[in-house]
């Protein structure tokens, strides 16, 4: 299943797995409630997230939605800009 670029974290090699668990942290789900999503164990999902954060160079959740958002809310207001 190909997954479309997470705005923001284009060129972080991510897994189609560890985007899988991004949009899920994006709905705020906790480390429980993905391994259940996803059938995991929550070790694995700990394991996924780790790597996310050393990818996206970012140390929290809170800091991955914030890179994410920024990076979406540019994108916006560059749309807008040449739209008007």
């Amino acid at each position: 299943m190909l997954i479309p670029e997470i705005p923001g974290l284009q060129g972080s090699a991510l897994t189609p797995r560890e985007s899988e668990i991004v949009r899920l942290i994006l709905n705020q789900s906790s480390n429980l409630a993905i391994s259940l999503t996803l059938h995991c164990s929550v070790k694995t999902v700990e394991f996924h997230v780790s790597n996310i954060f050393r990818k996206t160079h970012t140390g929290s959740r809170l800091e991955l939605v914030m890179k994410i958002m920024g990076a979406a809310n540019a994108t916006d207001h560059g749309t807008r800009g040449t739209s008007e």
